[in-house]
């Protein structure tokens, strides 16, 4: 408890050694083996379990990658890449997610839990939704979505991207369903496209 109150968590280190010599972090994960044999008292489980002791750390450690996503998606309106050098780490964790659900070795719970918060199991998906989360957010700052070709927004190509859309949207050739994602967009910005053939794509 004196760790917890210190470091505001439970998540010793295996090899921790500070509290009066003591190896907190052998002594835990003991705890948690003797958890799982069955071995605990229900006293000692309940005390540990109120301490915020996690018995899977794999779930655990989940869970706390699950938050700082959460928390990425509300700040910045849309989900990290791997190469992204502020949070490569999140981005790497979730594009292991997106490979666990592809091997099927993703649990219903979980898969739930991404898609409810917007995860797109496709990653050129996740990255049109990304481009388009990024386009809204040009439009609240500016009051328009006249994006020069060559406007960079958070270290990605937007006006280059949304010049693409515009094509695609007067060839015909986008989805009736990113086509309804833009409509919007489109309509605060006054541009009108006229369509040339039918979309097949």
């Amino acid at each position: 408890m004196v760790y917890q109150q210190r470091e505001g968590h439970v998540h010793v280190p295996l090899r921790h050694v500070e509290e009066d010599g003591w190896h907190l972090g052998e002594w835990l994960s003991e705890q948690r083996r003797a958890y799982k044999q069955q071995r605990l008292s229900a006293t000692y489980a309940v005390r540990l379990q109120q301490a915020g002791v996690a018995w899977d750390l794999q779930q655990q450690h989940w869970n706390d990658m699950f938050t700082r996503l959460q928390e990425f998606r509300q700040k910045h309106g849309h989900f990290p890449r791997q190469q992204q050098h502020h949070d490569a780490k999140l981005g790497s964790w979730l594009n292991t997610q997106r490979a666990a659900m592809r091997n099927g070795k993703m649990s219903l719970n979980r898969r739930a839990k991404l898609e409810a918060l917007g995860v797109a199991w496709n990653q050129h998906h996740q990255t049109w939704n990304d481009m388009v989360a990024l386009l809204e957010e040009y439009q609240q700052r500016h009051g328009h979505v006249q994006v020069p070709l060559r406007h960079v927004e958070q270290g990605r190509k937007l006006g280059t991207w949304w010049a693409s859309q515009r094509k695609f949207l007067k060839k015909g050739t986008m989805t009736p369903e990113r086509r309804k994602r833009l409509e919007p967009l489109l309509l605060i910005g006054n541009i009108t496209i006229t369509t040339t053939t039918t979309a097949t794509t």
